[in-house]
């Protein structure tokens, strides 16, 4: 019912929520000591708190770990594929970045180090963006985890100025830890984090934008493309047209005629 959609769910805290907060500090390689002073149960209980049923939520924090992770994933791929390292494999690296980053892959992240039960939220929010959720916690851990280290433990240099960095360092430690089990391309990185072997193209680019690929090549051949989504029985695939008008008498469109060269998701 309507009612019970707006029922709280109030993730787990206690014991087993220090417990988690610990598992993933100790991922980022920081000494017992450092653990001490950034543990803030407040601030991780936030961290795991949806808008939907406080003031008191990630929001904030989430802007700031967007760009952490962004920064933290792009420099991980150029260690874990040192031959793209040049002109030429910028455009690999974007494209490998652009799927991880990806809120499906980053919700991949969050559930494998078990986020999803302690995330504070309406039951409706819960069944219905699971995955939103799952992404936007794991980019707020990353915010408050590099603003609270830069905080509570940098010192002044000899000009008394303070310097921040440290942060940044823990939460690449975290996401090296999730990316170095994750397998990119049908890979795993070996002993030194390097991957061996060629990258699988079709593994790489997803069906759709293979498709348009193909047909921007050709487009002198093949003339204009339309894409239109459909859902048939709960699934979504995309229709190619192409501008085969002078050509036929018959189109599925207007002026355009329904072309069968391939078949893909249109997610």
């Amino acid at each position: 019912t309507e009612q019970e959609m707006q029922e709280e769910y109030i993730g787990i805290r206690g014991d087993a929520f220090d417990q988690l907060i610990l598992s993933l500090l100790r991922k980022g390689k920081l000494t017992k000591t450092l653990i001490g002073k950034v543990f803030d149960k407040n601030l991780f209980s936030q961290i795991f708190t949806h808008p939907s049923i406080s003031e008191d939520n990630y929001e904030y924090y989430e802007f700031l770990g967007d760009l952490v992770v962004n920064k933290s994933i792009g420099q991980y791929l150029s260690r874990r594929f040192p031959q793209l390292r040049c002109p030429q494999g910028v455009r690999v690296l974007t494209r490998l970045k652009i799927n991880l980053v990806s809120k499906k892959v980053l919700a991949e992240f969050a559930e494998s180090l078990n986020f999803w039960d302690y995330i504070s939220a309406t039951r409706e929010y819960r069944m219905t963006k699971k995955k939103p959720m799952l992404e936007d916690c794991f980019e707020a851990f990353m915010g408050a985890l590099e603003q609270q280290i830069d905080e509570v433990c940098c010192k002044p240099d000899k000009a008394g100025r303070f310097t921040s960095g440290g942060g940044y360092k823990i939460c690449y430690n975290i996401i090296q830890n999730v990316l170095d089990s994750y397998p990119i391309c049908g890979g795993l990185p070996n002993e030194h984090g390097v991957q061996e072997g060629k990258l699988n193209y079709e593994e790489l680019v997803d069906p759709k934008t293979r498709l348009k690929e193909l047909f921007d090549k050709h487009r002198d051949t093949i003339g204009k493309v339309k894409y239109k989504s459909v859902r048939e029985e709960q699934l979504c695939h995309t229709e190619v047209y192409a501008d085969f008008s002078k050509m036929t008498t018959r189109s599925m469109m207007p002026g355009m005629s329904k072309l069968t060269l391939g078949h893909g998701t249109a997610a």
